[in-house]
Parts: C-alpha cells; sequence; structure tokens
C-alpha cells in the first residue's frame, strides 16, 4: 500500500505540472503529456502489476478533468501502464529505448483513445494524427529527463525506507 501511495504522489504531480506549467511548453498546439511519461517511467521501475494499476489511477485523474466518455482514459492508461511495466528497469539502460517506447506507447494511447471515442460516437478531430505524432515525438524527447528525476526520487525513498526497515527490524 506504501508504494502505491509513492506512486499516487509521483502521478498528482505530474497531472498538476501538466495542467498548470505544461501549457507554457505548447508547441504547434500540443502540450507534453507529462501524466503519460510519469506512468510509463513507474512502470518501467515498478513492474507490470504497479504499471496496471498506476495507470488506472491516471486514467482516473484525467477523466475527471475531461468528465466526456468518463472511464475512456482509464481503460486506455491501465493497458499502457501494464504493458509499460513488461520492459522494466533492466530494458531502459539506454535513452534512446525509453524514448521509442515513449514516443510508441503515445501512439498507442492516442488511438486507443479515439477508437473507444469512435465507439461512443464521439466526434473525432480530422487533425487527429498530426495532433498524436508530433504529442509522441515531443513526449519521447523529453521522457528521459522525467524519468531520470522519477527514478531518482525512487531510489533515494525507496533505499531510505530499506534502511529504516532494517534499523528498527521487519
Amino acid at each position: 500500500m506504501a508504494q502505491f501511495s509513492l506512486n499516487a504522489l509521483v502521478l498528482i504531480v505530474a497531472f498538476s505540472l501538466h495542467n498548470t506549467a505544461g501549457i507554457y511548453f505548447k508547441i504547434g498546439g500540443v502540450v507534453p503529456d507529462i501524466t503519460l511519461i510519469a506512468l510509463i517511467s513507474i512502470s518501467f521501475i515498478e513492474g507490470q502489476v504497479a504499471g496496471m494499476a498506476t495507470g488506472f489511477f491516471a486514467g482516473i485523474l484525467k477523466d475527471l478533468i475531461h468528465l466526456r466518455g468518463f472511464g475512456v482514459n482509464a481503460l486506455t492508461h491501465t493497458l499502457i501502464g501494464y504493458f509499460a511495466g513488461a520492459f522494466e528497469t533492466s530494458m531502459i539502460a539506454n535513452s534512446y529505448i525509453l524514448m521509442l517506447i515513449v514516443g510508441i506507447a503515445t501512439l498507442i494511447s492516442e488511438a486507443l483513445y479515439v477508437s473507444i471515442a469512435f465507439l461512443l460516437s464521439y466526434q473525432i478531430d480530422a487533425m487527429f494524427w498530426r495532433y498524436a505524432l508530433l504529442a509522441a515525438v515531443y513526449n519521447a524527447l523529453i521522457s528521459p529527463f522525467i524519468y531520470m528525476a522519477i527514478n531518482f526520487f525512487y531510489q533515494k525513498t525507496v533505499r531510505k525506507r530499506s534502511l529504516e526497515k532494517i534499523k528498527n527490524g521487519p
């Protein structure tokens, strides 16, 4: 439970940054999806089960803001978190691999969202693919920095908790 609380804290910070400071980094009408990048980073660090649970939480946060199609983000982010967790930290030694995975995950997330929205008869913007491609590139480019920050935070908090357990006993 403590680990999920840590994941939720990281996501709430990322979500807040996305919705406040993110607008100042808009390029071509696209705001970087800091929440999605944080979700993928957490999934790499914690694995599939934590990625899935964290993805659901991230999706619910986004659904609370958008309200239309409630649950669509929860479903797409749960799937992204689960599949991103399959890569875990051992495969992300190279930032180019991380960037590639984040770019592909962004495209998949956008495609899943639009597919579900289409099935629910929502109107879809004709410029969707232009937006999705730009978002994928943008997210991929900033992902190493966000991943490094989150990984640093996790290393400090997990190591501190491990030392406290050793000192105080199980």
